[in-house]
């Protein structure tokens, strides 16, 4: 009896070392050495920067600035008489001066003239040293488009209308209609420079006679 108990003590003792010797060999397959060594490595993977570079490429140069747009002042309208916005007179600026022209004679009744009334149809109209083609040629001359206008594209026509004082001077400067005011003031400063006309005549006397310029601004 003994001896059996003797041998169960020695193979649990011998049971005990098997597991710790196992236990051992365990532990010093996994290193925790070797677990830092390679965390360590995978640390300094990762704390490395990834850094993304941009070329910046310079912008192509602007295109060259279209060339100047060419600036015309064109007159193609001159009457005397009260202008129909709707029925506008046409002026042949080509045509024959000397050329007799028709002129109906409208019977009216005795009138007093008054010194400061301003007709718009009298006998005699007002002429412009040369005729028609010379006030043309004088106002096409001496526009000069405003460069403002001229940079935005601003074109068209300004109505106009001014006196033919008695002794030939022009007189007040009325605009009736414009597209533009800066259109507007360089029609008026020039129609205002104008030369003396033959002032026009009623009844034998001169007389204050309206007479209207439609100037055309146009660009080209």
């Amino acid at each position: 009896a003994d001896l059996e108990r003797k041998r169960v003590l020695f193979l649990e003792i011998g049971l005990a070392v098997a597991l710790a010797v196992v236990w051992i060999m365990f532990e010093w397959s996994n290193d925790p050495g070797k677990v830092d060594e390679i965390k360590f490595a995978m640390d300094q993977e990762l704390e490395e920067d990834v850094v993304i570079t941009r070329q910046d490429i310079p912008p192509p140069p602007p295109p060259p600035p279209p060339p100047p747009k060419q600036q015309v002042a064109d007159v193609i309208e001159v009457t005397t008489e009260k202008l129909d916005v709707k029925d506008e007179i046409q002026v042949d600026a080509e045509a024959d001066e000397e050329e007799e022209v028709e002129v109906q004679e409208i019977e009216e009744e005795e009138e007093v003239i008054e010194e400061t009334k301003v007709f718009v149809r009298v006998e005699k109209m007002p002429v412009f040293p040369g005729g028609i083609k010379a006030l043309l040629k004088y106002l096409s001359k001496n526009i000069n488009y405003p460069q403002v206008a001229a940079d935005n594209g601003v074109q068209g026509k300004v109505y106009l209308k001014f006196v033919v004082e008695k002794d030939g001077r022009v007189g007040d400067v009325v605009v009736q209609r414009s597209p533009d005011k800066l259109l507007e003031k360089e029609a008026v400063r020039v129609v205002k420079t104008l030369p003396k006309f033959t002032p026009g005549m009623q009844r034998g006397k001169p007389v204050r006679v309206w007479y209207q310029v439609p100037v055309t601004f146009r660009l080209q």
